[in-house]
């Protein structure tokens, strides 16, 4: 059976049909066609040598499976004589099994191949939507299907996905749940939002998160709770602010707080603390001699949980090996089941979720923070600080440090 036999099958036969009820049909024509192979195949010589190639133990789990079809029970079993034909049949059946499995799956339609289509031409986009083309179309129209030729997705493009595939085999819906809450709001695109609703259809939606915080690709400054109101309308959607920032002490948040745009808008509880320290450094070796110094002295105060962020995964174990003589330190990566206390090193975007009574930022410097793409994770990294935020730099700090520098909500100190 080839590829055109199965088209040329799916656009002549059943046409008014919707389209995933035709893909039914085309399922069952095929698991058809595979039973009259089977029915063929069994009278084939190479069914005869695969029974005489049967092991003793192959042999005897055959009997017992045709014996229970057959009707035979447990005691009975012991009488049953195989029938040749239906050995042969077994065969054959257990040959086409997968065959079977992967047409009951679908797998017989390219899926990867229909969503590689929507990237084939950057300019195919222009029939589709109405407005401005998004700015970076034509380099995601470049690395998606590279991403593809390595059985990867995307973050972004996992939702999309799957509903291409819901909409070719049918969506499939779920009435019975009322209400749906999403924490870490700020991490889903209105496209995963707009999923969920049709998902859930008859569900009502509870939505909390914090977009200063949203630190994946998809995230851009003009999206916010705003733009969600479309999911139900303006009149079915209610927006409560919570203004007030209770992790952090009050020097911390008015630091943080003037880190991101609409930063005023965010209340410091009244605790008081220390400043946050912005120390500059002239190399690494010189780096994590301060952090070192600088864990011993938090530890010294009381302090059980101390995170030294960074801003990737590379950079969490070259700061781990680099400092590891700091007595048990840890390193948490993607698959680290659980945080325990004491002093880690770990990357910014797993910090997200997570408070520590100290955090020590690795390597605030314009080098490491210098894009401004940037700047919403580095203020997920600060804002994890419940009573000390120590901020380090190698050379320059980050420019979003300048306007903190300039009105004293940190303090600076340089070693060289």
């Amino acid at each position: 059976m080839t590829a055109q036999q199965i088209a040329d099958r799916f656009y002549s036969h059943d046409t008014s049909l919707r389209f995933n009820n035709r893909l039914e049909k085309l399922k069952d024509w095929l698991l058809k066609k595979i039973n009259e192979v089977q029915r063929i195949e069994g009278t084939k010589a190479w069914v005869q040598e695969e029974i005489e190639l049967l092991s003793e133990d192959e042999y005897h789990k055959a009997r017992i499976f045709l014996a229970k079809k057959r009707g035979y029970k447990k005691e009975s079993i012991a009488d049953y004589e195989v029938e040749p034909e239906a050995l042969a049949r077994l065969i054959v059946f257990q040959k086409l099994k997968t065959l079977r499995k992967r047409v009951r799956a679908f797998r017989f339609v390219d899926f990867k191949g229909i969503y590689r289509q929507l990237y084939a031409d950057p300019l195919k986009i222009n029939h589709w939507m109405e407005g401005e083309t998004p700015g970076e179309w034509a380099a995601v129209c470049g690395t998606t299907p590279e991403m593809l030729d390595e059985d990867k997705l995307f973050y972004e493009d996992a939702t999309p996905f799957l509903l291409l595939k819901e909409l070719i085999q049918g969506f499939q819906t779920n009435s019975a749940i009322k209400h749906i809450v999403v924490d870490e709001a700020q991490d889903y695109s209105p496209f995963q939002f707009e999923f969920l609703r049709r998902l859930f259809p008859a569900a009502r939606m509870t939505v909390l998160g914090d977009f200063n915080q949203a630190i994946f690709a998809h995230a851009s400054e003009k999206v916010d709770f705003k733009t969600l109101t479309s999911l139900y309308g303006p009149d079915e959607t209610e927006v409560i602010n919570i203004a007030r920032s209770y992790r952090s002490t009050k020097p911390i948040i008015e630091f943080t707080r003037r880190l991101v745009p609409n930063g005023e808008n965010i209340i410091p509880f009244e605790r008081d603390g220390e400043r946050p320290v912005l120390k500059q450094v002239a190399d690494h070796r010189e780096l994590h001699r301060s952090i070192s110094s600088k864990v011993a002295e938090m530890r010294s105060l009381g302090f059980n949980s101390i995170a030294i962020i960074c801003k990737s995964a590379e950079e969490s174990i070259r700061a781990y090996e680099g400092l590891s003589s700091i007595d048990e330190i840890k390193l948490l990566r993607s698959n680290s089941m659980e945080y325990e206390q004491g002093v880690v090193v770990i990357p910014s975007y797993l910090s997200k979720g997570i408070e520590f009574e100290a955090v020590i930022i690795y390597d605030a410097s314009e080098q490491v923070y210098g894009d401004e793409s940037l700047r919403r994770l580095f203020y997920t990294a600060c804002t994890r600080a419940m009573h000390a935020l120590q901020l380090y730099s190698v050379g320059e700090p980050s420019p979003f440090l300048q306007n903190v520098l300039q009105e004293g909500f940190v303090q600076s100190e340089r070693s060289f």
